[in-house]
């Protein structure tokens, strides 16, 4: 996944990207990097998404409101 991130022509897909921050799997940092970049409706849904870990969710609700508010 570190390798996905470091290619602009993979990570400047949204889907892409997206699908890397939605991971489990990715490393907290690459998803913290890369979240500023999620569009409000996704931060919506990572804000409540179970398999992303704690730290991804409660960045995506700080970024969320930010975008809402």
């Amino acid at each position: 996944l570190a390798e996905v991130v470091r290619h602009r022509q993979w990570i400047g897909k949204y889907r892409i990207m997206l699908m890397v921050v939605k991971n489990p799997r990715t490393p907290v940092n690459l998803s913290s990097k890369l979240l500023p970049r999620v569009q409000r409706r996704d931060l919506k849904i990572l804000c409540v998404d179970r398999n992303v870990p704690d730290s991804v969710r409660s960045r995506a609700k700080v970024l969320y409101r930010q975008k809402t508010g």
